[in-house]
C-alpha cells in the first residue's frame, strides 16, 4: 500500500485577509456569503477562498464563535475553529490517539500521523511501502523477510497460508487448536474472541457482538467496542441518553441507560418543580430549592421552618393566608386535614 494525503483533513494554518479598502467592487463581490446582505461603503469584509464575509458574520459553524483571529479549517464549503473541527470531523491516530490535522495515513488498523506509523516488526517510521501481513503494519524491508517459510511453534515444521493462525502473538498450525464450543478441528477462518478460539459457525452462533444501537456486528477482529450495561456499542454510537452528545470519556449508567456525567447528575438528583436545579426542601409532595421555595402570593422567601400552607399545591406564608376569605381558609384547612 503506498502512502498519501487525505484531501478531506488539509489545515488552513494561514489567517483570514481582512481587506481594509472600500467595499468590493465587482456585483458577484457585494454580497456577504453568510447573510446574503450586501457591504456597506468603505466597510471591511473576510475574503476566504475567493469568497466573502462580513467580519461578524466569518464565525464557526458549528459554535459560532469568531473565526478571524484563530486558526481556521474549510470542510466541505463551511468553516470550523480548531476544537469543533477536531471533536467532528478529524480521524484519531491509532498510536498516539491524537487528532490527525495535517496528512492523514489510512490502513486496515485506522488513521495515524505519518509518524506514528512504524513498523510492527523494526519498529521504524514507514516511508515507503505499506504491508499488512498477520494483522501487523510492516515496512517493505521486513516484509520481504516474512516472505521466507513460517514455522509452527508447536511442531517447528513449516505453516503454508492455508494453514497458518496467529494466536497470542505466534504462529500456529490451525489445526492444533478446536472449537471451545463444538470442539471442531480448526482452520484459518477460526475466529479468537477473549483468547478463546472458535470456529466460525460457533462464533457467529453463540459470540457475534451487535451494536446495541445500530444493529450491525461488531467485528471485534478489527474494531474497537465500547461496552456498558451489559451491551456493546460501535465506538462511535456510544452516545448518553441525555443530551445525545457522543460520549467520549467516563460515561455514568441509570436505569439501564448511559449518561455523560453532567446528566448523570442532572438525572439522578431531585429537580427544584420550579428551576429543574438541585432541590432540598420537600413540600406537598414536590421539591424546591432554596432560592425557588417562596409563597406564591407575596414572594416573601420560606424556609423549613416557615408556617406554610398547601393552596392547591403552592407554599403560601401565614400571613398570605390570613387575608383570604374566612369561606376560603376553612376549605383549605378541611383539604389539608383530608389529606394528611
Amino acid at each position: 500500500m503506498s502512502l498519501g494525503n487525505s484531501d478531506l483533513y488539509v489545515r488552513r494554518q494561514s489567517k483570514s485577509h481582512v481587506n481594509t479598502q472600500h467595499s468590493p467592487r465587482t456585483p458577484e463581490e457585494r454580497v456577504c456569503l453568510y447573510c446574503l446582505q450586501t457591504f456597506g461603503n468603505g466597510e471591511q469584509y473576510v475574503s476566504v477562498d475567493g469568497q466573502f464575509y462580513h467580519i461578524q458574520c466569518f464565525n464557526c459553524y458549528q459554535c459560532f464563535n469568531p473565526l478571524l483571529d484563530d486558526t481556521y479549517f474549510n470542510f466541505e464549503g463551511k468553516f470550523y475553529c480548531e476544537y469543533d473541527f477536531k471533536r467532528n470531523y478529524a480521524p484519531v491516530c491509532q498510536k498516539c490517539k491524537a487528532c490527525v490535522m495535517g496528512t492523514v495515513i489510512k490502513t486496515v488498523h485506522g488513521n495515524y500521523h505519518p509518524e506514528c506509523l512504524t513498523c510492527d516488526n523494526c519498529e521504524k517510521v514507514i516511508e515507503g511501502g505499506l504491508y499488512f501481513d498477520m494483522m501487523k503494519n510492516l515496512c517493505e524491508d521486513c516484509h520481504k523477510q516474512r516472505e521466507k517459510l513460517d514455522i509452527c511453534v508447536k511442531c517447528r515444521s513449516i505453516i503454508l497460508p492455508e494453514e497458518r493462525l496467529l494466536y497470542r502473538g505466534d504462529l500456529w498450525h490451525a489445526e492444533h487448536f478446536e472449537c471451545m464450543k463444538c470442539g471442531t478441528q480448526l482452520d484459518i477462518t477460526a475466529k479468537i474472541w477473549r483468547e478463546k478460539l472458535y470456529c466460525q459457525k460457533c462464533y457467529d452462533r453463540y459470540v457475534m457482538i451487535v451494536c446495541a444501537y445500530c444493529h450491525k456486528v461488531i467485528d471485534l477482529q478489527h474494531e474497537r467496542a465500547k461496552e456498558a450495561n451489559g451491551k456493546y456499542y460501535h465506538i462511535n454510537h456510544f452516545f448518553c441518553n441525555g443530551c445525545g452528545v457522543d460520549i467520549q470519556g467516563e460515561h455514568m449508567e441509570f436505569d439501564d441507560e448511559n449518561y455523560c456525567k453532567q446528566c448523570y447528575l442532572k438525572k439522578s438528583r431531585k429537580a427544584c418543580s420550579v428551576c429543574n436545579g438541585a432541590s432540598d426542601i420537600t413540600a406537598f409532595n414536590k421539591h424546591f430549592c432554596r432560592r425557588c421555595f417562596r409563597c406564591a402570593h407575596c414572594q416573601k422567601d420560606l424556609t423549613k421552618k416557615s408556617k406554610v400552607i398547601n393552596f392547591d399545591y403552592q407554599p403560601i406564608c401565614g400571613k398570605c393566608f390570613d387575608k383570604l376569605p374566612k369561606e376560603l381558609r376553612k376549605t383549605i384547612k378541611h383539604g389539608n386535614s383530608t389529606a394528611n
